[in-house]
C-alpha cells in the first residue's frame, strides 16, 4: 500500500471482503475466466511498428544528476532528471495509446547484436541521457536507411559510463543540434510552432510544456521555439530518414503534442487498424489503448480504457481499417457488416470500466466482444 498517495493494491480486506481494486479486476477478467480468453493462446500479437529504447545507463545517469534521495522518482511535472527519465517514456506511450498505436521496448544489446531496427520505422529515445559510441553508429545507419529517430530533453549528453563525450558530439552527429553549455530548466515553458517542414506542420499552434535546454541548430532546422528563444523542435533529413529533436518532454496529454506524434507516425507510414473517433466530430475520445492479435486471416482487436486519466463519458465510434461483421458477444447482438462500430464506455464514480470493445475482424465476418463493469449512475 502506498500510504502517501492513498493507493492500495490489496485484493481483500482483513474481513476477506473484496476491495474496490479486486472487484474491478474480477469484473475485467470475468469473460476470460468463462473461457473466451483461451483464444489468445492460439493467436499471435500484431507486430508493432513503433519502438522505444530502454536505456539502463540513462536511468543511472539521470539518478546521479538528480537531487532526489529516494529510489522512487518524483513524477510530478517539472521535477528533475530522475523523475523526467520515467515521465518521458510514460507520456510518449500514453500519446501512442491515445492514437491506438502499439509499441515495443528495445534494449541497446538487441539493437547492437541484430538488424531488429529494420522492423520499426519509428524509434523514440525517451530521456536517453547516455549512449555508447557503437549504438550511435547503429542509429546513424538506421536513419540513413529510412528510419525516423526522435529524441527529447537531455538527449545523448554522456557516454554509457556517464562521461561527456570527447570529440564529436552524438547530438550533433545524429540530430544536427549543438548543446553548447547545456544548461537545463525543468520547469514550465511555452512553445510556439513557427514553421512547417519534413512532413510536420503545426505552424501557428502554441502549447505549454515542461523542460528546455540552451541548444542551437547545427545542421537541423527549427520548426518551433520556446518563449525564451531556444529552439524547441528541430528536424534534420539524413539519407532516406529523418531525425527529430524535441527540446522538452512530452506532457501526459495535449492536443498539440498528440497531433505531433500522429504526424510523425503518418510520416513513417504507420497506421492503426482501429481508431477511436467522436461520433459528433468533437474532441477525440481519450485513453483507448489497442492491442491486436492475429491468426491467419482473423484479427482480434482488444481495446482497454483507462478511466483514471479521463472524465469524458460520451459515446465513441471505432473505425476499422478493414470493414467486416461486428458482433457484441456480451449483448449477443450483431451490429452488421460495417467499418464502424458505436460504443459507450462510461466510468462509475469508483472509476470502474463499464465495458471495452474487443472486435474480431476477418475478411467476410467479424465478432466484437465486450467486457466491463457497471454503468455510471
Amino acid at each position: 500500500m502506498d500510504v502517501p498517495r492513498g493507493t492500495s493494491w490489496s485484493l481483500v480486506y482483513p474481513s476477506l471482503q473484496r476491495t474496490a481494486y479486486s472487484s474491478a479486476v474480477a469484473e475485467a477478467v470475468r469473460d476470460l475466466r468463462a473461457g473466451c480468453g483461451k483464444v489468445f493462446m492460439e493467436y499471435e500479437r500484431e507486430q508493432p511498428k513503433i519502438a522505444l529504447l530502454w536505456s539502463y545507463p540513462s536511468m543511472l545517469v539521470s539518478w546521479c544528476e538528480s537531487a532526489g534521495d529516494e529510489p522512487e522518482p518524483n513524477e510530478q511535472p517539472g521535477s528533475d532528471s530522475f523523475g523526467t527519465h520515467y515521465m518521458s517514456a510514460l507520456h510518449f506511450r500514453q500519446h501512442l495509446n491515445e492514437l491506438q498505436h502499439d509499441y515495443v521496448y528495445l534494449a541497446p544489446d538487441q539493437i547492437l547484436s541484430s538488424d531488429i531496427l529494420r522492423q520499426y520505422p519509428v524509434l523514440f529515445l525517451p530521456f536517453t541521457v547516455a549512449i555508447s559510441r557503437p549504438l550511435v553508429e547503429k542509429l546513424q545507419a538506421y536513419v540513413e536507411e529510412g528510419g525516423i529517430l526522435i529524441g527529447d530533453l537531455r538527449c545523448l549528453r554522456t557516454d554509457e559510463h556517464g562521461t561527456p563525450p570527447a570529440g564529436s558530439s552524438p547530438l550533433v552527429q545524429l540530430f544536427g543540434v549543438d548543446r553548447g553549455e547545456g544548461k537545463v530548466h525543468y520547469g514550465r515553458t511555452k512553445v510556439n510552432f513557427t514553421a512547417a517542414g519534413e512532413g510536420i506542420d503545426l505552424a501557428g499552434r502554441q502549447v505549454e510544456l515542461f523542460g528546455r535546454e540552451t541548444v542551437a541548430a547545427s545542421g537541423a532546422r527549427a520548426l518551433a521555439a520556446h518563449a525564451t528563444g531556444e529552439p524547441a523542435v528541430l528536424v534534420r533529413k539524413q539519407g532516406k530518414g529523418l531525425t527529430i529533436s524535441l527540446n522538452f518532454y512530452v506532457p501526459p496529454y495535449d492536443m498539440v503534442t498528440r497531433e505531433l506524434v500522429g504526424q510523425i507516425a503518418r510520416l513513417a507510414g504507420v497506421t492503426a487498424s482501429v481508431v477511436a473517433e467522436a461520433p459528433a466530430g468533437d474532441r477525440p475520445p481519450r485513453c483507448y489503448e489497442r492491442n491486436t492479435f492475429n491468426r491467419g486471416p482473423i484479427a482480434v482487436h482488444a481495446l482497454i480504457r483507462d478511466h483514471r486519466r479521463c472524465d469524458d463519458i460520451e459515446p465513441v465510434r471505432f473505425r476499422f481499417a478493414r470493414p467486416g461483421h461486428v458482433y457484441d458477444v456480451r449483448a449477443k447482438k450483431h451490429q452488421g457488416n460495417t467499418g464502424r462500430a458505436r460504443h459507450h464506455a462510461g466510468p462509475r464514480r469508483d472509476g470502474r470500466l463499464r465495458r471495452s470493445a474487443l472486435p474480431r475482424d476477418r475478411p467476410r465476418s467479424a465478432r466484437a466482444r465486450t467486457r466491463g463493469g457497471r454503468e455510471r449512475s
